[in-house]
């Protein structure tokens, strides 16, 4: 369940001076690398297949530890099971960002 919070830690003050740079291009190196940590944090909870949702929605890095439960829901995450996992890791990761 902690998977991908290792890479978040590691990464999360580089990207947020990257977010600032991106343009809205979804296809931009840049924005790839904003959402490495989004890619790397559903990989990590087997999830990965969500990885599109994500980047349709503009979660970045620093936007993922912001979501709620009803962010989940309202991007189309209908699987329980996987918005619950999404979201109690979400809670790891606000606790590990504070």
């Amino acid at each position: 369940e902690n998977m991908g919070l290792h890479f978040w830690d590691q990464h999360r003050k580089g990207n947020r001076s990257r977010n600032s740079e991106t343009n809205g291009d979804i296809n931009s190196p840049e924005k790839q690398q904003s959402n490495a940590g989004v890619r790397e944090w559903l990989s990590g909870l087997g999830l990965q297949k969500y990885a599109p949702v994500f980047e349709i929605h503009e979660v970045d890095d620093e936007a993922l530890s912001m979501l709620t439960l009803e962010d989940l829901k309202d991007m189309g995450i209908n699987a329980v099971g996987s918005r619950r996992k999404m979201y109690s890791s979400l809670l790891k990761l606000r606790k590990a960002l504070s």
